[in-house]
């Protein structure tokens, strides 16, 4: 006898931060730590977009920035929340070259999200937990599942 399929769609088992614990994360949150935050709840990057982010590709006047290391390797514009804009509008100009967060590696961007989490007594998720927070929101507050793919980027509805 065959075990029974599961149905479940696979974006619901996946484990994303509520709407509460991003508030709390944004709350204790500064600079860099924010940044990570802001990119991963409310513009859906995944964590290499995060790290690959230059200064140049971010149009605080527009609210958009390029995403130019996706997955695939295409480069696509992303809306930003205006939270974001604001959070990132505070940074003086001359500190607005190179890259966005001094954290380059994975690594480093997973621990500065742990001990914000530690911080705003959040469980920690993972970094990718924000993405799916993104997605999990603009579902909720549209229910327009293809507007969700396309400011995640996903070629797909399935994935």
């Amino acid at each position: 006898m065959r075990a029974a399929v599961d149905k479940t769609p696979s974006w619901e088992k996946r484990d994303a931060y509520t709407q509460t614990e991003v508030h709390w994360l944004e709350r204790t949150s500064e600079s860099h730590t924010l940044y990570i935050v802001l990119l991963g709840a409310h513009a859906g990057l995944r964590v290499s977009e995060m790290t690959a982010l230059r200064w140049e590709d971010i149009d605080l006047s527009n609210g958009t920035l390029k995403v130019v290391a996706g997955k695939g390797g295409k480069t696509a514009r992303v809306n930003l929340s205006s939270t974001l804009v604001e959070t990132l509008e505070h940074v003086p100009l001359e500190q607005r070259t190179g890259y966005l967060l001094p954290a380059r590696s994975r690594i480093a961007v997973y621990k500065r999200l742990e001990a914000a989490c530690r911080t705003a007594k959040v469980k920690f998720k993972g970094v990718h937990a924000l993405r799916h927070a993104a997605g999990t929101r603009l579902r909720d507050e549209t229910g327009d599942l293809a507007l969700v793919a396309d400011h995640l980027r996903h070629s797909s509805l399935d994935t």
